[in-house]
C-alpha cells in the first residue's frame, strides 16, 4: 500500500494515514508481527500528527499496535500501549462502550500472558459482565471473553469454575459456527484441558 501511494505521488497526511492503517491490519491478519511493527507504529505517529484530538482513532491505533506486540510475545511493550489506551479512555470518560470492552478484553489477555492473574481476573470479569449486558451472553465477543475467563481459572488451578464457562462457550460456538470452526475447536481444546484437570478423562488427557 505504501509503495503504491508513493508511485501515485499521494503523500498527503490523510492518505498516508489510511495507507499505514491498511498495512498494519494486513500484517496482523497475516500474522507477520515483526514485519508489521513499523506500519502499526506509523499509524499512531501519523494519527497524532493529523488529528491528536481524535482520541477514539488514537485508541484504535494504539490497540492494534498493542495486539501486534502481544501476539509476537512482546507483552511488556504491549502493556505500555495498553497503559496509554487506559489514559485515553479515562479522558473520554468511557468505561463501557463496545470499543472499551474490546480493548479491555485484549488488555486482560495481555495481563494473563504476563502472569498478572489478579489484575487479569478483575478486568475479565468486568468486561464479561459488560459484554453480557450490552451484547448478550451468546454474542461472539462475550463468548471470547468467557473463554478467556476459563483459561484464567485453569491457570489458577480453578478448573471447577472453568468447566461450566467452557461448556457454555463450546456449545454456543458449535451451534453458531459448527464443530469444525476454529473457534469451536479452540473452545473444545480448552474444555478438554478442564476435564483433564478435574480427572474426568478425555482424548487429550495424558
Amino acid at each position: 500500500t505504501t509503495a503504491v501511494r508513493r508511485q501515485l505521488g499521494q503523500d498527503d497526511a490523510d492518505t498516508t494515514l489510511l495507507a499505514h492503517r491498511a498495512d498494519c491490519y494486513w500484517y496482523i491478519w497475516r500474522e507477520q508481527y515483526d514485519a508489521g511493527q513499523p506500519a502499526c507504529e506509523a499509524v499512531v505517529a501519523t494519527q497524532r500528527r493529523v488529528d491528536p484530538a481524535d482520541r477514539n482513532a488514537l485508541i484504535k491505533a494504539r490497540t492494534n499496535l498493542a495486539v501486534l506486540h502481544s501476539r509476537a510475545g512482546r507483552s511488556v511493550q504491549a502493556e505500555e500501549q495498553f497503559g496509554r489506551i487506559r489514559h485515553e479512555f479515562a479522558a473520554l470518560g468511557d468505561d463501557s462502550s463496545p470499543t472499551w470492552l474490546r480493548a479491555s478484553y485484549l488488555h486482560a489477555m495481555n495481563l494473563l500472558a504476563l502472569a498478572r492473574y489478579d489484575e487479569a481476573g478483575r478486568l475479565l470479569e468486568t468486561v464479561h459482565r459488560g459484554s453480557v449486558d450490552a451484547l448478550g451472553e451468546d454474542n461472539p465477543h462475550t463468548l471470547e471473553v468467557q473463554l478467556g475467563l476459563g483459561r484464567l481459572y485453569l491457570e489458577r488451578a480453578r478448573a471447577g469454575e472453568a468447566l461450566p464457562l467452557l461448556q457454555h462457550v463450546h456449545a454456543a460456538y458449535a451451534r453458531q459456527f459448527g464443530e469444525d470452526n476454529h473457534y469451536t475447536i479452540d473452545a473444545r481444546t480448552t474444555l478438554e484441558a478442564a476435564r483433564c484437570a478435574l480427572g474426568m478423562g478425555g482424548t487429550g488427557c495424558p
